[in-house]
């Protein structure tokens, strides 16, 4: 009995959830969308070439949009990061990345490719911020091991002292790949 009300319940959760992701792939080809047609519509209006101030208010137009789906991104991958739901002592470590990891990049994919249309350097953009993106959310792991350190040194216990080496790796890792992201051109 118990199985059958929660199937309708959990089919109701996927719609809604389905939803919500349509929703910002919704919004962001809604940007692409009404920058080309602005784009076409002024081109169209004011000839092949179009004056200074026409085309600077072309450019201000497009820079908010492009700004606008960066927050979008920004605001998706954060949501992605407080939802993370990571289990902090498997049983064995695991030989593939973990569920999280796997969405964030399976939303990249999917909205990369929404950004077709638009040119090159912009994607390329867009990949890089989403990656620093995460690199500052994966940050806040180096502050929660050099916190965890702190303690360790203050109680002063040297098997504690010992153990503490695998987490350093950890953060010297995710610092590098921080350091690799943020200088990448």
């Amino acid at each position: 009995g118990a199985a059958l009300l929660s199937l309708p319940y959990m089919k109701n959760c996927c719609n809604i959830f389905e939803a919500y992701i349509a929703s910002f792939k919704y919004e962001l080809n809604l940007i692409i969308i009404i920058i080309h047609m602005i784009e076409q519509r002024l081109l169209i209006y004011l000839g092949a070439e179009a004056s200074p101030l026409s085309r600077s208010m072309f450019d201000a137009l497009r820079e908010n949009a492009e700004k606008r789906m960066f927050e979008v991104i920004d605001r998706k991958i954060d949501e992605l990061f407080d939802n993370v739901d990571i289990n902090w002592a498997p049983q064995a470590p695991s030989k593939e990345p973990r569920d999280w990891v796997g969405e964030l990049f399976l939303y990249l994919q999917t909205t990369l490719a929404v950004f077709d249309p638009l040119r090159q350097e912009l994607r390329d953009e867009i990949a890089l911020e989403a990656f620093n993106r995460m690199a500052i959310c994966l940050r806040s792991l180096d502050n929660d091991l050099r916190y965890a350190e702190g303690y360790i040194r203050q109680w002063n216990v040297s098997s504690l002292q010992n153990s503490i080496q695998e987490l350093r790796q950890v953060r010297k890792r995710n610092n590098a790949l921080f350091s690799s992201i943020r200088s990448s051109p």
